[in-house]
């Protein structure tokens, strides 16, 4: 038995939906169903039961439920309480960001940062947007640098963004790229409406980010996006669309190169640029140097 168990348990407990739940955790549904049945296993009792589509605890179930609640609230007191020692003694931010602004932005505002605090380190890891929201929510991150969301997402029905504070720091551009003998790079220009009829390559399935993008644009045309094929991180996705598995957005700003892979010319009807935002939980905790940081990044130039 692990913290993980305990809150996946917690969230199908909470969210009466295995789908749903495994959306909000950014799991497939057959592992979040296997880690479930390995916990009833260990305890030797089931902690579930179906209720039509739902799932509703079992007598077990409910009895177990508030001491995995305090269990997970404790360790999660407990890790907040040592990131604020390590914090306080190191003053190091930790940071969730998209791989192209550490790239083309990131670097030069921590240099001059640095002038001010040159004992401030940073740890930084780069992900996707869901990814990023979730290091924040659950306290991993105090910052992330993201793309756009929704507050009340679709995949999130308890309104669980509704605790993060987001500020838009720039405007990044995008592109459709395909491989390089996809049929749609011989076109002088493609069409918003063809692109429709192609499988899109996504970091990783959600309505967050450039998918947003990818929705708004298929919803013009009475569409839904196909989604079949992740990539979970810039490499992937590059890889993915250069095999001819599908087209993907990703940033115009030159920071990653594949020979296999074509930027397609789009006749667009939308700014084709996307929202960079510096997001913080509300609630969450945040050292004194990261607020610094914070209020440095939303500082703007004279």
């Amino acid at each position: 038995m692990n913290y993980q168990t305990l809150f996946y348990f917690k969230t199908v407990a909470e969210l009466q939906h295995y789908t749903k739940a495994a959306a909000k955790l950014f799991l497939t549904q057959p592992a979040l169903t296997k880690s479930i049945q390995g916990l009833e296993r260990e305890l030797g009792v089931p902690l579930f039961k179906k209720d039509g589509r739902n799932v509703i605890l079992t007598e077990y179930g409910k009895a177990f439920y508030p001491y995995a609640t305090q269990a997970i609230e404790s360790i999660n007191n407990g890790t907040t309480a040592i990131s604020q020692l390590l914090n306080t003694e190191t003053d190091n931010i930790f940071m969730s960001c998209l791989h192209s602004a550490y790239s083309c932005f990131l670097p030069e505002k921590i240099l001059a940062f640095r002038k001010i605090h040159p004992n401030c380190k940073f740890t930084i890891e780069y992900k996707f947007t869901s990814g990023i929201l979730t290091d924040i929510l659950e306290g991993h991150s105090e910052l992330g640098i993201s793309s756009s969301f929704i507050f009340e997402d679709t995949y999130n029905t308890d309104s669980t963004f509704s605790s993060l504070e987001c500020k838009q720091l720039y405007q990044e551009p995008i592109c459709f790229i395909a491989g390089k003998n996809n049929p749609l790079t011989k076109k002088k220009t493609v069409t918003m409406r063809e692109l429709c009829d192609v499988p899109f390559i996504p970091y990783y399935k959600s309505k967050l980010g450039t998918n947003k993008i990818i929705y708004d644009i298929c919803a013009k045309y009475g569409k839904v996006p196909n989604m079949d094929t992740e990539g979970y991180s810039d490499m992937g996705v590059f890889n993915l669309v250069a095999m001819n598995e599908g087209i993907a957005i990703v940033p115009d700003s030159g920071y990653f190169h594949n020979d296999q892979v074509v930027k397609l010319n789009v006749d667009a009807d939308i700014p084709l640029f996307r929202a960079i935002n510096l997001v913080w939980s509300k609630k969450g905790f945040i050292s004194k140097t990261g607020i610094e940081f914070r209020d440095f990044l939303l500082k703007k130039p004279i």
